[in-house]
């Protein structure tokens, strides 16, 4: 049966007359464990749009998307609500010189139900996981978040400079072939004249048959 919602007890036995107490606690366990995994992604994905960046960035180096991954994961720590409690301390969550996010469950213990439900939220009702969920729409939404906008813009650039090379290897057929035909006709031409001088040295000596002898006398 259900005594509360999301609480339900399966009823065994009777016990006529006996007094049955229900103690219910909050455990916190799997939510400790989401936001330990949680710092780690975070270090994880920083580390990556870091790496992008500077003197020996990656390929993505100049690239909007390592902006918006940016951007997002700022969003993601610079989180408050109305109050100092209701930040990512409230959590447990802390920012590290080192741009690391780290979990510290003595400080999550210390927050107290209340504090960490009005921190937490909800992905349509705010607070840390409304602003969670945004952040990681503007990135991956399939039509319009950032990963999406820079595949498409790279797909195309990819495209256009595929046309280009086709363009570019269309060139060098074209002018391969018209040095292909120069030659030819280079070759046509220098045979007709080979012959034409084999022609007028054999026409020289028949009409001057003695003009090689009178050349070796001398």
């Amino acid at each position: 049966m259900t005594l509360a919602p999301g609480l339900t007890v399966d009823l065994l036995k009777a016990a006529p007359g006996q007094n049955v107490s229900i103690t219910v606690s909050h455990d916190f366990t799997v939510l400790e464990n989401s936001l330990s995994n949680l710092a780690s992604a975070y270090n994880a994905a920083a580390d990556a749009v870091a790496q992008q960046r500077g003197k020996d960035a990656g390929p993505l180096s100049g690239q909007s998307i390592v902006f918006a991954l940016g951007s997002a994961l700022r969003s993601l720590t610079q989180h408050s609500g109305s109050g100092p409690s209701e930040s990512l301390a409230g959590l447990g969550l802390s920012l590290g010189q080192d741009g690391h996010l780290s979990f510290d469950s003595t400080a999550f213990d210390a927050a107290g139900i209340s504090n960490i439900q009005t921190t937490l939220g909800s992905t349509s009702g705010g607070g840390f996981l409304m602003a969670a969920h945004n952040a990681l729409a503007n990135v991956a939404d399939s039509t319009s978040g950032a990963l999406e906008s820079s595949i498409s813009s790279l797909t195309d650039q990819i495209s256009r400079s595929q046309d280009r090379i086709a363009e570019e290897e269309n060139r060098i057929t074209a002018l391969q072939d018209n040095l292909q035909q120069r030659l030819a006709a280079a070759d046509a031409a220098i045979a007709v004249l080979q012959n034409q001088v084999t022609y007028m040295t054999n026409l020289f000596s028949t009409m001057y048959p003695n003009a090689n002898k009178s050349d070796s006398s001398s």
